[in-house]
């Protein structure tokens, strides 16, 4: 499709770090699809990768130059189903595209690898059965790590040492009910999943690695469900070490943050960030822990969900700065994870896109704070940014990929 349109944003003067201007380029669709919680696009030095699905297809972007320069798509199609679920990582010169392909009750994993920034792929891996519940792909180095709920309802690990070109066994962490996420540094691998969603007891299992991948210790760590929780996050500080999660209880509704600094061996007291809010996201790639949500307001006796930024500058104690980003939305009733508010951090940049009724938008900052105005980039939901980029998916599944900047070339 590849139909580029600039849009000109007129703020009013910011830091340099603020985005004034987006070209906006539709790159799949109608009909295509892409999956909520981030991890699309993401970035790798210079490199930025995107990607949909779309019936037997999943096809994918690449663009160099922070995502100004685009590549023509790539596609894959093998012809063994339905896709979807499409979810990406990178380091160095390697991407991954992981997906899941197939009929109602035969869905399998499936993982593509490209050793050259995406110009070229190689042939699609079948890693297996799997539940439809959404995968997750992390990279580092030359470790690649994935986390699925297997076709029996276990939380299971599959890590490769060797940029995806072999796999150990996979590792069965446990039952699950879905939810799963992961992140890993170098030796270390980290995977969070609800137990009990429907029970009277939801908890968080949780599972970590000092093996690259082969062995897992396993405890729930939200106390047996004592804490009712659900929904886990991670995010891992590469430079230090620390370790933050976040959840979801219910009984009061709210959000809750931990950390752990022993890579996962112990955590902390759980802080409540906020009350009546849901869809949490936490971001620990700096000196600052930054966390989104949204909560709800009423306006006129009905629910109004509004995009809030939670920031902790002492290490994750305590969560003193909170922004309401978006003021009313429109957005009245929460439908899956199509309006989660997702941000992107490093040294204290902060990028985060969130979803009105009206659509997707995107703030940007630096030093712990947001410092531009919201700026409206099109209709739609599921949107998710890293770097200068974002995609989200329109109405009818129209895919649009953003490349943003301050406007000015000098700063760049």
């Amino acid at each position: 499709m590849l139909k580029p349109l600039t849009v000109l944003f007129l703020l009013a003067p910011v830091a340099a770090q603020a985005f004034s201007q987006c070209a906006l380029t539709d790159i799949g669709g109608p009909g295509a699809h892409i999956a909520e919680e981030g991890s699309n696009p993401v970035i790798s030095g210079q490199w930025a990768y995107a990607a949909f699905a779309q019936d037997t297809k999943v096809s994918i972007l690449v663009a160099s130059a922070n995502g100004a320069t685009q590549l023509p798509l790539y596609t894959i199609a093998n012809g063994k189903g339905t896709t979807s679920n499409v979810r990406l990582a990178a380091a160095g010169s390697h991407a991954y595209v992981t997906w899941q392909q197939g009929g109602e009750t035969d869905h399998h994993l499936w993982l593509a690898v490209s050793a050259d920034h995406g110009r070229h792929w190689g042939a699609p891996e079948d890693l297996g059965p799997a539940s439809h519940a959404l995968q997750q792909i992390f990279a580092d180095g030359s470790n690649v790590h994935l986390a699925f709920i297997g076709s029996k309802g276990h939380a299971t690990a599959l890590s490769s040492s060797d940029n995806g070109k072999t796999f150990g066994p996979a590792a069965d962490l446990g039952r699950s009910s879905g939810e799963v996420v992961m992140t890993s540094h170098a030796q270390n691998v980290y995977v969070a999943w609800e137990i009990g969603r429907t029970s009277d007891e939801p908890g968080i299992g949780f599972g970590y690695s000092h093996d690259g991948g082969k062995t897992f210790t396993v405890d729930d760590i939200s106390r047996n469900g004592s804490r009712q929780a659900h929904e886990p996050i991670l995010s891992l500080n590469q430079k230090n070490g620390r370790l933050s999660l976040i959840w979801r209880e219910h009984e009061p509704t709210q959000g809750v943050y931990l950390q752990s600094l022993d890579n996962g061996v112990s955590w902390s007291t759980p802080v409540v960030i906020d009350t009546d809010s849901r869809q949490f996201m936490v971001q620990d790639n700096g000196p600052t822990i930054f966390v989104s949500y949204l909560k709800e307001y009423m306006i006129n006796n009905k629910p109004d969900w509004q995009v809030q930024l939670a920031v902790s500058k002492d290490g994750g104690l305590t969560f003193p700065f909170v922004q309401n980003l978006s003021g009313p939305t429109g957005v009245s009733q929460i439908v899956g994870d199509n309006s989660r508010p997702v941000p992107w951090s490093i040294s204290g940049k902060i990028v985060l896109t969130g979803v009105a009724a009206d659509g997707a938008y995107i703030w940007s900052g630096d030093r712990g704070r947001i410092t531009s105005d919201k700026v409206y980039l099109g209709p739609g939901e599921l949107a998710s940014p890293q770097g200068q980029v974002a995609l989200w998916e329109e109405p009818e599944g129209v895919i649009t990929f953003a490349y943003c900047t301050d406007g000015n070339p000098k700063k760049r």
